[in-house]
């Protein structure tokens, strides 16, 4: 398993959280991302599952206009990663 800390901008603040590359195969990576800010854990959650696949995130249901501004954010930072990007063009994907 590898994991790595990101830095993601939400609200006009630098974040940090764990990432952990769960599985990765078949084209497929599956990522978590985990809090370590309580500020993020009470208003959101503690942790967010992520797969990305082909180039592109499975889109995650049942979140809000905040909160999707925030999902958007990790994935950018995922993919800018050096460590856990799938492929350099799907940062254009998540920058739409």
């Amino acid at each position: 398993m590898v994991t790595t800390e990101i830095k993601f901008l939400f609200q006009g603040i630098i974040f940090t959280a764990a990432a952990h590359v769960l599985q990765e195969g078949h084209g497929q990576k599956e990522i978590m991302v985990r809090f370590n800010t309580r500020y993020l854990i009470n208003q959101f959650r503690q942790y967010y599952k992520f797969t990305l696949s082909g180039g592109r995130f499975n889109v995650l249901f049942d979140t809000s206009e905040l909160e999707d501004h925030l999902v958007k954010s990790i994935q950018k930072a995922i993919l800018q990663h050096p460590d856990l990007h799938y492929a350099r063009e799907a940062a254009l994907a998540v920058a739409r």
